[in-house]
Protein backbone atom coordinates (compact mmCIF):
# COMPACT_ATOMS: atom_id res chain seq x y z
CA UNK A 1 0.00 0.00 0.00
CA UNK A 2 1.43 3.41 -0.95
CA UNK A 3 2.45 5.85 1.73
CA UNK A 4 0.29 8.96 1.39
CA UNK A 5 1.63 10.65 4.52
CA UNK A 6 3.65 13.20 2.55
CA UNK A 7 0.60 14.15 0.50
CA UNK A 8 -1.52 14.74 3.56
CA UNK A 9 1.27 16.75 5.14
CA UNK A 10 1.53 18.85 1.98
CA UNK A 11 -2.19 19.55 2.15
CA UNK A 12 -1.88 20.65 5.77
CA UNK A 13 0.98 22.96 4.79
CA UNK A 14 -1.19 24.58 2.13
CA UNK A 15 -3.97 25.10 4.65
CA UNK A 16 -1.43 26.61 7.03
CA UNK A 17 0.01 28.87 4.36
CA UNK A 18 -3.28 30.36 3.30
CA UNK A 19 -5.35 29.97 6.44
CA UNK A 20 -2.96 31.60 8.88
CA UNK A 21 -2.15 34.49 6.56
CA UNK A 22 -5.83 35.42 6.43
CA UNK A 23 -6.88 34.47 9.94
CA UNK A 24 -3.96 35.85 11.93
CA UNK A 25 -2.88 38.78 9.74
CA UNK A 26 0.76 37.69 10.06
CA UNK A 27 3.50 39.69 8.40
CA UNK A 28 4.36 37.12 5.70
CA UNK A 29 2.39 37.68 2.52
CA UNK A 30 0.83 34.78 0.62
CA UNK A 31 3.49 35.04 -2.12
CA UNK A 32 6.26 34.69 0.48
CA UNK A 33 4.50 31.70 2.02
CA UNK A 34 4.19 30.12 -1.42
CA UNK A 35 7.94 30.47 -1.98
CA UNK A 36 8.57 28.57 1.25
CA UNK A 37 5.99 25.92 0.33
CA UNK A 38 7.42 25.48 -3.17
CA UNK A 39 10.92 25.05 -1.72
CA UNK A 40 9.55 22.43 0.66
CA UNK A 41 7.87 20.57 -2.23
CA UNK A 42 11.18 20.49 -4.13
CA UNK A 43 12.99 19.19 -1.04
CA UNK A 44 10.32 16.52 -0.53
CA UNK A 45 10.70 15.43 -4.15
CA UNK A 46 14.47 15.03 -3.83
CA UNK A 47 14.23 13.26 -0.48
CA UNK A 48 11.60 10.73 -1.60
CA UNK A 49 12.68 10.44 -5.25
CA UNK A 50 9.33 11.64 -6.60
CA UNK A 51 9.63 12.34 -10.32
CA UNK A 52 6.82 14.89 -10.26
CA UNK A 53 4.07 16.43 -8.14
CA UNK A 54 1.08 18.53 -9.13
CA UNK A 55 -0.47 20.92 -6.63
CA UNK A 56 -3.78 22.74 -6.94
CA UNK A 57 -5.65 24.90 -4.47
CA UNK A 58 -9.32 25.80 -4.76
CA UNK A 59 -10.95 28.58 -2.76
CA UNK A 60 -14.67 29.20 -2.99
CA UNK A 61 -14.97 26.98 -6.09
CA UNK A 62 -12.22 28.86 -7.92
CA UNK A 63 -8.74 27.57 -8.72
CA UNK A 64 -6.40 30.04 -7.05
CA UNK A 65 -3.10 28.16 -7.31
CA UNK A 66 -1.84 25.44 -9.62
CA UNK A 67 1.72 24.35 -10.26
CA UNK A 68 3.57 21.29 -11.45
CA UNK A 69 6.95 20.30 -10.06
CA UNK A 70 9.45 17.98 -11.70
CA UNK A 71 8.71 15.75 -14.66
CA UNK A 72 5.34 15.61 -16.37
CA UNK A 73 6.15 12.65 -18.60
CA UNK A 74 8.42 9.91 -17.26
Amino acid sequence: MPNHGAGYFALLCVIGIFGSSVANGQSLQVSERLEVYESWIELLMRKRNYPGISVGLVHQRELVYAKGFGLADF
